[in-house]
């Protein structure tokens, strides 16, 4: 007798909500999960979103991250991070520190002037304070685009008059250039009642 061999077939529907992807965005998006379920430091939290389903590789990439994650990124240019890994990048050279002035209004303390930079050659100095940027208001919802995402900007500058911070009427346009940034200002050993304390200084980034 010869053995029977019973072969069922079951046809599989077709998802009517799955979109029709791209190859290259479902490409990205499958290396994107493999990676983070691979090596992420909170991949236990990751939410359960199909690959196949998500139209914007890089919105896919921030839905995954978790909520106290802040300081993974995604880009599209490797060549570009490596040169910002090497300290070459588009900017102006103000180095600032955003702080609120009002419940409603963020201002900038300039911490660090790049040497050789569109800043120095505009005479900005540490201690100065951006009120405004391009006659807007600093506020913490536009802070980041206004101060970081732009190559162009003019920066409106004030001073503290005793009570409050007040416009100077001052006004200065920078545009960005690539700079070569090192971002150790400085760095030194300090002896201080005999023992060594390393001293070093490092540039903010955004």
């Amino acid at each position: 007798m010869v053995p029977a061999l019973l072969v069922i077939l079951s046809a599989c529907e077709k998802d009517p909500n799955k979109p029709d992807l791209p190859e290259d965005v479902l490409i990205l998006n499958h290396w994107i999960w493999e990676g983070m379920n691979e090596v992420y430091l909170w991949e236990k939290y990751l939410p359960d979103l199909d690959p196949d389903y998500q139209p914007d590789p890089e919105q896919y990439f921030y839905d995954l991250l978790y909520e106290e994650d802040h300081y993974s990124w995604i880009v599209d240019d490797y060549e570009e991070l490596a040169a910002f890994f090497d300290g070459v990048e588009l900017a102006n050279g103000i180095s600032a520190l955003p702080w609120y002035l009002t419940d409603d209004q963020v201002i900038f303390t300039v911490e660090f002037i790049t040497p050789d930079s569109p800043a120095e050659d505009s005479a900005i100095e540490r201690g100065d304070l951006i009120v405004a940027i391009d006659g807007k208001t600093i506020t913490e919802e536009n802070y980041y685009e206004l101060f970081y995402e732009q190559t162009t900007a003019t920066f409106e500058f004030g001073e503290w008059n005793g009570t409050s911070v007040v416009p100077t009427g001052r006004n200065v346009t920078l545009t960005a250039v690539e700079l070569n940034q090192n971002p150790v200002i400085h760095s030194e050993v300090i002896d201080y009642q005999e023992k060594k304390i390393g001293y070093h200084v490092h540039q903010r980034q955004r």
